[in-house]
């Protein structure tokens, strides 16, 4: 697999080829590739690559200096053989080079309550039997399989706050978001998890869904 440098990262962006960033939520979350897709090898990984990342296209992958080896093996695992080349490079360094970079902002759990006053706009992307056990008030339910082709149903220019169980998900949705050019996401750190422990006087126990 071929070590790639800025100028093939742009090459790759402008001909529409996939960027998977493998790193962490967290480290996506503060600095990324505009118009990659974040799916964290510290998670389920290959379930979720398989159902959000397109098998034919190139795939450009981002990672942690040391994961090479792993990201590729693991893909491969999958059927992923068209991967184009790596970067493991720190992220900021693109920058000087013309690439865009992006961060993706967190709130933590408990300050939903506060935010929720103010009629702001969630996105639940866990599945349904996960939402059976409750959502909160008023959010919109669009399980993270079907968000790509949902999208529509979304108004590109308002500010979104997405969550998911445990902020796995929530990040990869933002990702698939932020490249269809939603710019205003903001991801829910620890999901629902941390919200019923946190404020779980915004949480329906048995929820009327809005999807």
């Amino acid at each position: 697999m071929t070590k790639v440098k800025a100028a093939q990262i742009k090459e790759h962006l402008e001909a529409g080829n996939t960027i998977l960033d493998v790193r962490s939520a967290d480290h996506f979350s503060f600095s990324h590739i505009k118009g990659s897709i974040n799916i964290g090898l510290n998670g389920t990984f290959a379930i979720w690559a398989g159902t959000v990342i397109n098998l034919q296209k190139p795939i450009l992958l981002i990672c942690e200096h040391g994961k090479e080896k792993e990201s590729m093996t693991r893909l491969g695992r999958i059927g992923f053989e068209n991967i184009v080349g790596y970067y493991s490079e720190n992220i900021d360094d693109l920058a000087k080079s013309g690439i865009t970079l992006s961060p993706i902002p967190n709130i933590e759990a408990h300050q939903l309550t506060e935010k929720i006053a103010t009629n702001i706009k969630i996105i639940d992307v866990r599945t349904n039997a996960e939402v059976e056990s409750g959502i909160v008030k008023g959010a919109i339910h669009i399980p993270l399989n079907v968000l790509d082709e949902r999208k529509a149903e979304l108004n590109i220019n308002d500010t979104y706050y997405i969550y998911c169980a445990g902020g796995y998900r929530s990040m990869i949705a933002s990702s698939i978001l932020e490249k269809s050019g939603f710019n205003n996401i903001v991801n829910i750190r620890g999901g629902m998890n941390s919200i019923a422990k946190e404020c779980n006087s915004i949480v329906e126990k048995e929820p009327a869904l809005h999807q």
